[in-house]
């Protein structure tokens, strides 16, 4: 065997060894994130872009179950100076279990676990649903 046809076995063999172990790079992507309350009880949506904060079209709802009957309710987003990112503000009941969940678009979503103080708990982006599935799966769990 030539060196040049050993070199190029032994990198393939290499190569198929440590694909399982090493994570994909993903270069950049769509993301967001949401945080809050802020002192003012307003929380903030940022959104990114290839690692960039950068406005994008992103729909907002709050989900939860008072008194064992679900409920979504639309948010509003407001624009703020800063690229990509907005504010919302409290209008669901401050009684029950809440999530904040972001539709995104292209099967995208955000969401956001609210504490029972209201506090964001947990941030999840999902990238093959637009998040009801894992709303009802995690205000279910609320309810037991």
């Amino acid at each position: 065997m030539s060196n040049r046809l050993r070199t190029l076995a032994i990198a393939s063999a290499i190569a198929a060894l440590i694909a399982p172990v090493v994570p994909v790079a993903h270069a950049g992507g769509i993301q967001a994130t949401v945080e809050g309350p802020a002192k003012d009880g307003t929380y903030l949506v940022r959104t990114y872009h290839c690692g960039q904060a950068m406005p994008l079209e992103v729909t907002a709802f709050a989900e939860g179950v008072v008194k064992g009957e679900r409920h979504t309710l639309p948010l509003e987003l407001e624009r703020t100076r800063d690229d990509g990112v907005y504010r919302l503000r409290q209008t669901w009941p401050s009684d029950g279990r809440w999530l904040l969940r972001l539709d995104m678009g292209h099967n995208m979503s955000v969401v956001a676990t609210l504490a029972a103080n209201g506090r964001v708990k947990e941030s999840q982006m999902r990238w093959d649903c637009d998040g009801h599935q894992l709303c009802d799966q995690k205000l279910a769990a609320f309810v037991k």
